[in-house]
């Protein structure tokens, strides 16, 4: 009788401790499965930021900019959630470089944002100094005592200054360093028929050029910088979504290896 009573309380206690593995199993495969679903909402959530980013960027209207902040830090809270409750290292380890590179994408975009504004600001300052010098311009060739050949040569000016502002403005549409580069050559010749000139408000013109370069120089490195920070940007996103690519084959690899164990055990 006694023999029989130490065969079942082993029995027991042997079901007792695989049924306890079981649970332990199951409860760490639940585990593997919402990190690996939460993965795909940071992803989820790291795509809606990336396309108000890129809407944002082209039609420059802040709301989208507000947007993409409020995924890129939903995507944040997520993964950090998860690296608090990761009990595997290397899953810890990868969650928390998602939270740090969400971190430093939302400091670029943010970056991104002053530098379009620092961009729009040295653009109004560009179209003033272009008003102020097609004034005198105007004004020099509406005098009653300019002389049929002066009239001439500030109408000749007048247009090298017209297609000057033309170089400008297709620079500000396509910000290719090329047409940059040709309103330096433009530039260059209005400087030269301008000091040709010779009239009372010359040298307020040459003054007023310098201006209108500079605006458009402080343009063209904003834009440069801003170009930069839009490449940092995609790479940024790029290891994000490698960073999570990873959690999730990783989940399912150790979800399947516990399938097995589970198997065997039952």
């Amino acid at each position: 009788m006694s023999a029989v009573i130490l065969v079942l309380s082993t029995v027991s206690a042997v079901g007792f401790f695989t049924t306890k593995q079981v649970n332990s199993n199951f409860i760490h495969f639940q585990s593997i499965d919402e990190a690996a679903f939460e993965a795909t909402d940071v992803e989820e959530n790291l795509l809606k930021a990336r396309i108000n980013a890129l809407t944002y960027r082209t039609n420059r209207d802040p709301q989208f900019f507000n947007r993409a902040i409020e995924s890129l830090k939903l995507a944040q809270q997520e993964a950090q959630k998860q690296a608090l409750k990761s009990t595997d290292n290397e899953r810890k380890g990868r969650f928390e470089k998602v939270t740090s590179q969400l971190e430093s994408y939302i400091t670029n975009l943010t970056e991104v944002s002053q530098l379009m504004r620092e961009r729009d600001a040295s653009v109004l300052e560009l179209v003033s100094f272009q008003k102020q010098i097609e004034a005198k311009i105007s004004r020099r060739l509406s005098e009653s005592e300019v002389l049929s050949k002066q009239r001439s040569e500030v109408s000749r000016v007048a247009m090298v200054f017209k297609a000057l502002t033309q170089e400008a403005t297709e620079y500000l549409l396509t910000n290719n360093e090329q047409d940059y580069e040709q309103f330096q050559d433009q530039l260059s010749q209005w400087k030269n028929d301008l000091s040709k000139l010779s009239f009372a408000s010359q040298e307020q013109l040459i003054e007023l050029t310098e201006g209108f370069a500079l605006s458009l120089s402080q343009v063209a490195s904003t834009i440069r910088t801003r170009n930069d920070r839009w490449e940092v940007l995609k790479e940024i996103g790029f290891d994000i979504a490698e960073q999570l690519n990873g959690i999730r084959v990783d989940a399912v690899n150790d979800q399947n290896a516990l399938k097995d164990e589970i198997q065997q055990s039952t």
